[in-house]
């Protein structure tokens, strides 16, 4: 029912963003990491697939919001609210994917893991909202 699939869209949107932030912040931090000897994904695979990596993570995101849309029309009609919620997200998404692909500096990388953020609040609220 209903909340069977609000509970599976959480939990696919909560994997996939917090996915995604993880290896943006990996790639953000890849020199400190080197310097620590870490293993992670960027300095495993480098950065170029790092980065593919993260944007198929954002991809997917963005495949489970949209699924969620098709999935529960009838709330984002009955619901205005949810429709500017669903919005943002998407727009944000397809923004953060679109700043990863160009990404090249520290700083970069900073910028997408804040709107990441954002937008991993703007899911948790819209779900909050929903239920």
């Amino acid at each position: 029912g209903y909340l069977h699939q609000l509970m599976l869209f959480y939990i696919g949107f909560a994997f996939f963003s917090t996915t995604y932030r993880e290896i943006i912040k990996d790639l953000e931090d890849v020199e400190g990491d080197r310097l620590g000897g870490c293993q992670t994904l960027p300095i495993v695979w480098g950065i170029e697939r790092g980065k593919w990596v993260a944007i198929m993570n954002g991809i997917l995101l963005l495949i489970a919001t949209i699924w969620y849309a098709l999935e529960d029309t009838n709330a984002l009609i009955a619901f205005p609210i949810d429709l500017i919620f669903l919005t943002f997200l998407l727009i944000g998404n397809l923004y953060s994917i679109f700043l990863t692909y160009k990404a090249k500096t520290k700083a970069d990388f900073h910028k997408i893991s804040q709107l990441i953020k954002i937008l991993m609040l703007l899911g948790l609220v819209m779900l909050i909202w929903l239920a």
